[in-house]
């Protein structure tokens, strides 16, 4: 068992959260209802779809905003990133919206 970077505990690629797992449905509800969830909660499911590296086959302003949350320090990258961009396929990345 991981803890994430708020140190809640990471299962198997979910995060607990809300008493339950997370999975890429609720994060993305917990990203677009952002006003009805504390900041740590859209944090962790940024970081959860960062993580599954879901986040780099969403449309550009999600792959835009977690490369920007990244770069800024706020979310990690993920521990499974490879030298090929899942964003636009730039192999090693270097567009700066894939993996770092």
């Amino acid at each position: 068992m991981l803890l994430n970077n708020y140190g809640d505990k990471h299962i198997a690629g979910a995060f607990i959260i809300l008493g339950g797992l997370m999975n890429t449905i609720e994060a993305v509800m917990i990203i677009e209802e952002g006003d009805d969830h504390s900041e740590k909660q859209v944090l962790e499911a940024w970081q959860y779809l960062i993580d599954t590296g879901v986040v780099w086959n969403f449309q550009g302003w999600y792959g835009r905003t977690a490369a920007a949350l990244i770069r800024d320090g706020i979310c990690k990258p993920s521990q499974q990133q490879t030298d090929y961009c899942e964003a636009c396929g730039c192999t090693p990345c270097d567009c700066g919206w894939g993996n770092y």
